[in-house]
């Protein structure tokens, strides 16, 4: 029997490589990004037309929707073109799946930062948009569309994440000794490995209930001057650490049972996620 065909955007991002990597083991899958690359797709997710003919050329029993923009700072910036690549991008894909390959199951990944009524930058609010539209595609049209809302990724890869940054500022010898300095101490944050999170798009993919948001985390928080303690375990020299602020900040915490019932727990300790940022960093 032939394998099932997964097409996975943002292929080439944080997330987006390690999908591909754990995907191939079961499935043919086809990489789709903007930038160049060989072994994937070259595609504009803003272009509709364009969208539309690599839907109907592929024609995947599977998507898995990882691209976006998804930097708070940029957002405020850029805005409109967050919302494009956020919502608009995410409206050409759904549309083309629903003209070319009606029954596909689709796996949008939203953000731990949505919300339903406050929107604390334009990321949050493009994001809340995207898992609307999601729902309501899924709604009016019959799709088999699954949301999945992760807690903050980390772990091997070229993320723009604080936990990357500060490790690629560790093993740089010239960056080693100036002070890393962060917002708010006490900010509280769920991290989870980025392979345990494909593993668990992977279980959506295929057991995932259509019209179901799953909230994917590790189940635990840590403040920002913890984050700092774990890495000043895993590195001989002192980190200089100054926080802009010291105010108790306390982020809702993924619930993760809707992903426990179907069969997934994470696996990576965060100390591992950390180690491996390391050596990737050293590596790259």
């Amino acid at each position: 029997m032939p394998k099932q065909t997964v097409l996975v955007t943002g292929a080439t991002g944080f997330t987006g490589a390690h999908a591909i990597k754990k995907l191939k083991q079961d499935y043919h899958v086809i990489g789709v990004s903007r930038r160049a690359n060989p072994n994937m797709l070259t595609v504009d997710l803003g272009d509709q037309v364009a969208v539309n003919e690599m839907m109907a050329k592929t024609t995947p029993d599977m998507i898995l929707h990882l691209a976006g923009q998804n930097h708070v700072q940029q957002s405020w910036k850029e805005p409109v073109s967050t919302f494009e690549t956020n919502v608009l991008a995410t409206l050409y894909l759904l549309e083309a799946a629903r003209k070319n390959v009606p029954n596909c199951r689709i796996v949008v990944v939203g953000s731990a930062l949505q919300a339903e009524k406050a929107y604390p930058h334009p990321y949050s609010f493009s994001k809340s948009l995207q898992a609307n539209l999601a729902k309501a595609w899924g709604d009016l049209y019959g799709m088999q569309i699954i949301l999945a809302v992760p807690c903050n990724l980390v772990g091997p890869g070229p993320s723009t994440g604080v936990c990357s940054a500060i490790a690629r500022q560790l093993i740089n010898e010239k960056n080693r000794d100036k002070e890393i300095q962060l917002s708010n101490a006490f900010a509280t944050r769920d991290y989870l490995d980025v392979r345990d999170a494909v593993r668990a798009y992977q279980m959506l993919l295929e057991y995932g209930e259509v019209g179901i948001a799953y909230e994917i985390g590790s189940g635990y928080y840590r403040t920002l001057e913890e984050v700092i303690a774990e890495f000043q375990k895993l590195t001989p020299y002192t980190i200089h650490a100054t926080f802009l602020e010291r105010k108790k900040e306390q982020a809702s915490l993924n619930s993760s049972i809707k992903m426990n019932k179907l069969g997934w727990n994470p696996t990576i300790s965060f100390e591992k996620s950390l180690r491996d940022m390391m050596e990737f960093a050293q590596k790259s």
